[in-house]
C-alpha cells in the first residue's frame, strides 16, 4: 500500500512538473534516511576520536573540559559494546561499525572505562537494551534489543583435517628460527571450510609471519582482533 501511493503521488508528480523534476525529488526523497544516518553515525565518530584524545591523549594547559556531546558518547560506546556481544542488525550495524569505528573495537575494560568517565555510572548489562531515544541509530537498536529484528548466527563449517606438521629449523647470530607448514585436507564438501586449531606460543618465541597456500600461490597472512574477524 505505501509503495502504490509512493507510484501514485510520482505519477502525479511527472505530470505537473515533468519526469526530471519528479525523478530528483524522487531521489532526494529516498536519500533522506540514509543521509540522516550517515551524519549522525560520521558525528558519533567525531566525538568519539575527540573523546579518546581527551582522555588518553589530553593536553592538561587547555583541555579543562570535554567540549564534544557526552550522550553521543554514551550511544557510541553501547553500540560498540552490542556489536561486540553479537546484537546487531542486518547490514546497518556493519555500515555503521565501518563508519564511526573504521572496522576496529575497543577492549572491554576501555569501554566500561570511558562509559563511567563520562556519564559517572557503571556500564551496566541492562544498558545494552535501550529504552533511551535521542537519535535514530537508538531506536533502530531499541527495536532490535525488543526482538523485531532478528539475525541468525551463521554455522561455520570446519570439516578440515590436520594431516601432517613439518619443522624446518635454522640458527643464525644466536636466533633460532623455525619454520612450520601444516597440511591439512578438506573432509567434507563444501569449497568455504576453515580450519580451526589453538596455537600455543611458548614464552620467548615471536610469530614473524605466516601465509596460507592457494592454488600455487602462498598468500601472506594477517591477524585480527576475534570481533572484526567474525
Amino acid at each position: 500500500m505505501h509503495t502504490k501511493r509512493l507510484y501514485d503521488d510520482f505519477k502525479m508528480c511527472v505530470e505537473v512538473n515533468g519526469l526530471r523534476v519528479a525523478g530528483i525529488l524522487t531521489l532526494a526523497g529516498l536519500l533522506v534516511l540514509p543521509g540522516y544516518l550517515s551524519c549522525e553515525a560520521l558525528g558519533d565518530k567525531v566525538f568519539l576520536g575527540q573523546a579518546l584524545r581527551y582522555v588518553y591523549a589530553a593536553d592538561y594547559n587547555r583541555d579543562f573540559s570535554f567540549k564534544g556531546s557526552v550522550s553521543s558518547i554514551k550511544r557510541t560506546l553501547l553500540n560498540l559494546k552490542r556489536f561486540k556481544d553479537g546484537i546487531q542488525l542486518p547490514y546497518l550495524s556493519s555500515i555503521y561499525n565501518s563508519i564511526v569505528f573504521e572496522d576496529m573495537v575497543l577492549p572491554d575494560q576501555k569501554i566500561e572505562y570511558l562509559y563511567r568517565l563520562f556519564t559517572g555510572t557503571e556500564l551496566l548489562k541492562e544498558d545494552l537494551s535501550p529504552s533511551w531515544r535521542g537519535s535514530l541509530w537508538g531506536d533502530l537498536w531499541g527495536r532490535r534489543a525488543r526482538g523485531v529484528w532478528t539475525q541468525r548466527a551463521p554455522v561455520i563449517n570446519r570439516e578440515v583435517e590436520l594431516i601432517s606438521t613439518h619443522v624446518d629449523e635454522e640458527e643464525s647470530g644466536g636466533i633460532l628460527r623455525a619454520r612450520v607448514r601444516l597440511e591439512m585436507c578438506n573432509a567434507g564438501p563444501s569449497n568455504n571450510a576453515e580450519f580451526f586449531k589453538t596455537i600455543r606460543v611458548p614464552p620467548g618465541v615471536l610469530i614473524s609471519g605466516f601465509s596460507l597456500k592457494i592454488t600455487d600461490q602462498m598468500v601472506p597472512g594477517q591477524i585480527f582482533e576475534k570481533r572484526t574477524a567474525l
